[in-house]
């Protein structure tokens, strides 16, 4: 099911940083979407609660299926040059209520940092605009690189104000396309243009993490 397409790889070099973008990654996307879409997610960070509006104000939830894709991780590995802990099949899934707390027109959702480079596969037909924002954090303000020593919860206050951030690149999706990109270097999170996931749609994508080697 998550044999890959052998596509071509497009490579940007961006601020002294590669980004790897391969469009039909997967040869069977719909396959994956419908195996996606039958297994129940769970809440993230669940471990927040006292702490988080998720499942409030908006549900941010997770898929962790013990599928061993290590022919996945080891193909995107060798063009980033990282390695890996897990080989697990894991998502993002997230829609929102509508609700003034949901401000997406001066805000972003949460600006944050990896350990090294992530890999996003986009599955949302009709969608080439809400994909992953690169930014620069330019205030200094409590929680703007999401570091948890300034006590900001990521569910208690996702949004953070856009007057905080200088927006470097916006990531295109695409359904069944993978970006590849540094996110230890770049403060990153999902590009919220407008309510077309406030309701009962998903966005959806699977995530790849990698480390630098020790």
């Amino acid at each position: 099911m998550f044999e890959l397409n052998n596509s071509d790889v497009e490579v940007e070099e961006f601020l002294g940083s590669k980004i790897f973008y391969i469009d039909n990654f997967y040869k069977n996307p719909d396959q994956i979407v419908q195996f996606f879409l039958s297994i129940k997610p769970k809440f993230h960070k669940e471990w927040q609660d006292g702490y988080s509006y998720n499942k409030i104000y908006f549900r941010d939830m997770r898929h962790e299926i013990p599928l061993d894709i290590s022919h996945v991780y080891d193909y995107l590995s060798d063009l980033c040059g990282q390695t890996y802990e897990h080989k697990f099949v894991e998502t993002n899934c997230i829609n929102f209520n509508p609700s003034v707390f949901n401000d997406y027109e001066n805000c972003y959702w949460w600006p944050h940092l990896d350990i090294g480079y992530t890999a996003l596969i986009y599955f949302n037909p009709d969608d080439e605009e809400c994909g992953t924002n690169l930014y620069e954090c330019t205030n200094k303000v409590p929680g703007c690189e999401a570091d948890s020593k300034d006590n900001v919860r990521e569910h208690f206050a996702p949004w953070r104000s856009k007057e905080n951030y200088e927006l470097l690149k916006s990531l295109k999706p695409r359904y069944n396309r993978c970006i590849l990109f540094d996110a230890k270097k770049f403060l990153h999170g999902q590009n919220i243009i407008d309510d077309r996931y406030f309701g009962e749609n998903f966005r959806l994508n699977q995530v790849l993490f990698f480390k630098p080697y020790d």
